[in-house]
């Protein structure tokens, strides 16, 4: 049974924060990595929550001179209201069946239940001015910040400030529900509460004092193991987190450290794992060897036992990467086996490049890996954790930080899969400097040994604004004699074509980056992707073969070449070989990105001014991780481009918002004419129904004229008092109607009044002659007489 009992200001206004902070931050929780926060913050604020208050609003404004629930149509708008509301909640089922009809792709389940009760919410916050309605909703929103928080417990501030506002809205909607039980009002509170106001605020900074002495993360766990998916009780789930009740995914290593989960791991296992070049050789083909080599293999014992461990042959730089390979082996692999050889599981923003080795000598068939970086690595711990930090670079195109975790699987390699401009990273406890060190400049390493596998590394890094690295002035070739990233190795010379070429893609373009970019769009416009496709055997110069001949090839050989052009045009460039994770790779179950063998990639860097080294992408498919921007400048960025699709679109909009002004100026002239056809087509043929159908009309135009019946007045009795100014027929036509719809309402069904042709004639006499000007003259003439009087 709803209550009738209207619900103060304070208390609506404080559900409302509260429905909207919990509505906020259920959207963020389930965006997908990558996918842009603020656009989806603004369209939640427009597509949900707006629609939201200005319902709230209206029906209040409805509300407010009528006693809903004791007039007779209290059951019709109970009704409606369960109905509204259960419509609501089933909506997003309904959407998932048809987008599975259309399209043949799934919702999850707890994806639909998060929405039919955001749906629910938002219903109860509309219809908040009743008590009964405003509790439910503060109970549902509550659920919805429990259950939502975990879920998007890694994406940062975009939960942590909504989260903040709920928790702010709900003091306040306690306080305010406090204060109306001891009938207390906002503007009429005792002193006492005035001056219990600097206590309370006392007690709140004493807990955040304690929170952060105790630590966010202790904090977070604990209360992570109140939540549903701590998996702690009920059914297995395998993704459940944070819990005396981990799934599958989620075990802590204790049998097996190499699962998808991304729970940190003490057990560390050394066994017979790929390197990122035996990952080179499957997804690229194994290289050529020299007949000598071939031969001594040939020759060699024919029962050689396998190592039971690999040597470690990645701990130590020096090694070649082959342009010149035979063709990869294609036979097709089931799903779960593809499963099994993931290198690394990335949770966190994708596309994601995570570099573990550099190349600088190239000689026209191999480039040789540059040597370790002898470079001093500045590093210190931070306090009262195990999180290494490095200087911040000081770099205009390096922007805002974006967070990853990376857990290792099957990979076997000293460098650390992370994005580039690491600032911070965390690797499991280790709390000590000596255990990590350059490997080439810009990849982290861990000394001495390879990364165990099932390991997290946590890490925080720098995005790259191309737009700014538009406006960094790169240094002229002359100043560059002598840099090996720059030359080539001393018996290689490229073809003087591939200069010409380099020349003509960018011709017209001014030196710098934007130079770069139009070798890169060439590049990706001019060539194709082709994994399989491989370069003869014998063939001197791959990129000659790649620019001038073939066309198409595997990425090392798109990365090969543009580094090759750069270098001509004066840049310092080298080759990158790392780990791509792709967000077609992305798994909403578990939320992480799957890195298969079949996902390492090659590209290349090229070297800033402040020495710094920022990645290029030249093979079409692969996408750089677009810049984190402050959300200030995310908001001018919008208002700029906004401003500048106006301008493209001027007269349009100009016309446009001249109709929206005369649609408002003229709204109840509109609706009179839809309801007007409405009526005519869809207006029951029954005299009864018919009648009672063009009272509402009647109504609907006296009230759209300013001059709405009273609950408390009958129509017969209020429309003979609107056209006392009206002449005889058209006031007898009115109370005639007027009469009739008594008669339709309560009068027995075998008692007739008219035929029914002679009803529906009269109900269209006088919805023809009692239009909504003629409302409108009646009621001033009205209220002529009432001034002279």
């Amino acid at each position: 049974m709803f209550s009738d009992q209207r619900e103060s200001a304070p208390v609506r206004a404080a559900t409302i924060a509260m429905s909207i902070s919990a509505t906020i931050l259920l959207e963020q929780a389930l965006l997908d990595p990558g996918e842009p926060r603020l656009l989806a913050a603004a369209s939640t604020l427009g597509l949900l929550i707006a629609p939201m208050i200005a319902a709230s609003i209206l029906l209040d404004r409805r509300e407010r001179g009528v006693r809903p629930f004791q007039s007779g149509m209290a059951p019709l708008r109970r009704g409606t209201a369960a109905a509204a509301l259960a419509g609501a909640f089933f909506l997003p089922f309904a959407i998932a069946l048809v987008r599975k009809a259309l399209t043949g792709q799934g919702t999850m389940l707890e994806v639909m239940l998060l929405g039919a009760l955001r749906n629910l919410g938002l219903g109860l916050t509309a219809l908040a001015f009743r008590s009964f309605f405003a509790r439910l909703s503060a109970l549902v929103s509550l659920f919805i910040v429990v259950v939502a928080t975990p879920l998007g417990g890694d994406v940062g501030d975009a939960i942590t400030w909504p989260s903040a506002a709920f928790a702010l809205s709900g003091i306040a909607w306690l306080a305010a529900g406090h204060w109306k039980s001891l009938g207390i009002t906002p503007s009429a509170k005792p002193k006492r509460f005035r001056f219990a106001s600097p206590v309370w605020l006392g007690i709140l900074l004493i807990c955040g004092a304690i929170a952060a002495a105790v630590g966010p993360d202790r904090a977070a766990i604990a209360l992570a193991e109140l939540l549903p998916t701590s998996g702690g009780t009920g059914e297995s789930d395998p993704d459940a987190r944070s819990g005396v009740g981990d799934g599958d995914h989620e075990v802590a290593a204790d049998e097996n450290p190499q699962s998808v989960g991304f729970t940190e791991s003490e057990v560390f296992l050394e066994t017979d794992r790929p390197s990122l070049y035996d990952a080179f050789n499957e997804a690229y083909g194994e290289p050529f060897k020299p007949k000598n080599q071939e031969k001594m293999i040939a020759i060699g014992p024919q029962n050689v036992q396998e190592q039971e461990e690999r040597p470690s042959e990645n701990l130590q730089a020096g090694r070649e990467f082959s342009a010149v390979r035979k063709k990869p082996d294609t036979r097709s692999r089931k799903p779960k086996q593809r499963d099994a050889k993931a290198l690394v599981y990335v949770k966190g923003s994708v596309p994601l490049h995570m570099p573990l080795a550099t190349f600088c000598v190239f000689d026209g068939r191999e480039w040789n890996e540059e040597p370790c970086c002898n470079r001093d690595f500045p590093v210190e711990v931070e306090p009262g954790g195990s999180w290494m930090s490095r200087p911040r670079q000081l770099a205009s195109f390096l922007r805002e930080s974006v967070d990853h975790q990376v857990k290792i699987g099957l990979l076997s390699s000293s460098a650390m899969p992370m994005p580039p401009h690491v600032e911070r990273f965390k690797v499991g406890a280790v709390n000590r400097v000596d255990f990590f060190d350059w490997a080439q400049f810009g990849i982290v390493r861990m000394t001495d040994r390879t990364v165990p596998a099932g390991t997290v590394i946590q890490s925080s890094a720098r995005t790259v604004d191309p737009e700014r690295l538009r406006e960094t002035t790169f240094p002229r070739p002359h100043s560059l004699v002598g840099d090996r990233h720059t030359n080539f190795q001393n018996d290689y010379t490229p073809d003087p074509r591939i200069l010409a070429l380099a020349e003509a893609w960018s011709q017209g373009v001014p030196h710098g980056w934007r130079q770069i970019e139009a070798i890169v769009a060439e590049m990706r416009g001019r060539h194709v992707h082709d994994r399989e496709a491989v370069v003869p055997e014998g063939c001197p110069d791959v990129v000659e073969h790649f620019l001038l001949d073939a066309k198409r090839g595997p990425d090392y050989l798109f990365a090969s070449s543009t580094a090759v052009l750069l270098r001509m045009l004066g840049y310092p460039t080298r080759l990158v070989s790392g780990l791509y994770a792709a967000p077609e790779d992305y798994d909403p179950t578990t939320r992480h990105t799957l890195v298969k063998q079949d996902d390492v990639h090659v590209w290349l860097e090229v070297r800033t001014p402040e020495g710094l080294w920022v990645a290029v992408e030249p093979t079409p498919g692969y996408e750089l991780l677009p810049p984190i921007r402050p959300w200030s400048e995310q908001i001018a960025r919008s208002l700029a481009a906004g401003l500048r699709w106006a301008r493209e679109r001027s007269i349009p909009i100009v016309l446009a918002v001249l109709g929206i002004l005369v649609l408002v100026a003229r709204s109840r002239e509109c609706l009179d004419a839809i309801a007007t056809l409405v009526y005519r087509a869809v207006s029951p043929r029954e005299g009864r129904a018919r009648v009672l159908r063009a009272l509402r009309l009647i109504e609907a135009r006296s009230r759209w004229a300013g001059a709405a019946r009273p609950p408390a007045i009958t129509p017969r009795r209020w429309y003979r008092l609107q056209a006392e100014p009206a002449d005889e027929r058209e006031r007898t036509l009115l109370e005639r109607l007027t009469a009739l719809a008594e008669w339709a309402a309560h009068a027995p069904a075998e008692t007739a009044a008219a035929t029914e042709d002679e009803l529906r004639a009269l109900c269209d006499r006088v919805v023809a002659a009692w239009t909504l000007s003629r409302f409108r003259d009646a009621r001033s003439m009205n209220r002529r007489k009432a001034a002279t009087t």
